[in-house]
């Protein structure tokens, strides 16, 4: 269970913001259900900085230069991503105290994003206003005033 776009469908993020203690619940539940079933070692990953993913930015956009940070991520969303990862940090503190022979591991995946997308210009060699976004699958680059919701560039559409 995770913070996805169709929890977004005409709700706000304080609305949002209220189905994070169940999912963070739901996580705990299944780490603890995996630990029980003998796993020795778990990896729980945290969210990414939603507020900087291409399909939320054009999802999200704004006309106000207010709701976006310095590396032009969303700031709600992101404050979204930080209040799961706070409270899921918080579950796998208590869970560690239940399971002190399991190595419990957070997956910092949101600080790993902001650092890359920070260092984009200096480590990537792209354009300032180019985010790169990478997954196992697709790399995407979203180009601030050009990309579309299908992550086709305007001026290559049809």
């Amino acid at each position: 269970m995770t913070i996805t776009m169709h929890y977004f469908k005409e709700k706000t993020i304080a609305e949002v913001q209220s189905y994070v203690p169940y999912i963070v619940q739901k996580i705990n539940d299944a780490t603890r259900k995996m630990i029980d079933h003998g796993a020795q070692t778990v990896i729980v990953p945290g969210y990414l900085p939603i507020g900087c993913l291409p399909i939320y930015l054009t999802a999200f956009r704004s006309d106000d230069p207010m709701a976006y940070d310095e590396l032009k991520c969303l700031k709600g969303l992101n404050n979204l991503a930080m209040l799961h990862n706070d409270n899921l940090q918080r579950a796998l503190k208590q869970l560690r105290k239940e399971y002190p022979d399991v190595t419990i591991v957070y997956a910092d995946y949101y600080t790993a994003l902001q650092w890359v997308l920070s260092h984009a210009p200096l480590v990537m060699q792209i354009e300032p206003d180019a985010l790169m976004i990478v997954n196992p699958h697709v790399a995407i680059v979203y180009i601030w005033e050009t990309i579309s919701l299908r992550g086709v560039p305007r001026n290559k559409q049809q």
